[in-house]
């Protein structure tokens, strides 16, 4: 299934209401539809490319991991701001990269802001 394709025909609001029956069905979905989901990663994806005019890596399981790690720091803390970086705890970590791994299992782990 094309999840971009099919995200690109969805309105915010059409998507907002389609995790949210997900969610309320199983509420231990919660974190498997935000932050796993390859759906709203992609929707995600397209949001961030048109607000920050910035291209996504052609890696597909890189560009749904970098969006999971987002996603899931938006969810938890919110919009954090430049610079600003929130450590994510190692079974999340763990979760998304069973999800969307890398071939050669290079990850580069927490950074920490260059602007403290």
């Amino acid at each position: 299934m094309d999840y971009e394709a099919a995200v690109e025909s969805m309105d915010a609001p059409e998507l907002r209401t389609l995790v949210k029956r997900m969610v309320d069905r199983d509420p231990g979905l919660e974190f498997d539809v935000l932050i796993l989901n390859e759906a709203v990663l992609a929707m995600m994806r397209i949001y961030r490319r048109e607000i920050f005019a910035t291209d996504d890596s052609d890696d597909n399981n890189d560009a749904n991991r970098h969006a999971a790690y987002r996603q899931y720091v938006m969810w938890q803390h919110g919009r954090l701001g430049t610079g600003n970086r929130m450590v994510i705890p190692s079974c999340c970590v763990w979760a998304i990269r069973d999800r969307y791994p890398d071939p050669y299992s290079r990850y580069t782990g927490f950074v920490p802001s260059r602007l403290e």
